[in-house]
């Protein structure tokens, strides 16, 4: 039996949470497509180093403790969704 190519299962929570991540990746690399937003291929690791940390400062949260989780998910979505406007190129990691 080889373990290694079982695949990997992810609860409900998590597959929101990989969700939530890949939106914010794929919107930054539209972002940065787009030569109107400001944003340049200089700043992307960067901002893709702010968007890692903002998932990983909260990695260590049981996974019983749904209502946080739930919590920070719609957070998140409203800071994607705020992300997504034009004139936005970065997240702030103040006040988290």
């Amino acid at each position: 039996l080889n373990i290694m190519s079982a695949p990997l299962r992810r609860s409900g929570l998590q597959q929101q949470v990989m969700r939530l991540y890949g939106g914010f990746l794929r919107q930054l690399r539209a972002k940065v497509l787009d030569q109107n937003c400001g944003l340049t291929v200089e700043q992307l690791p960067e901002v893709r180093r702010n968007i890692r940390m903002q998932f990983e400062k909260n990695r260590n949260i049981p996974k019983t403790d749904f209502m946080r989780i739930e919590y920070l998910i719609r957070n998140g979505e409203k800071q994607l969704k705020a992300f997504a406007n034009p004139t936005v190129t970065g997240i702030s990691t103040a006040g988290s």
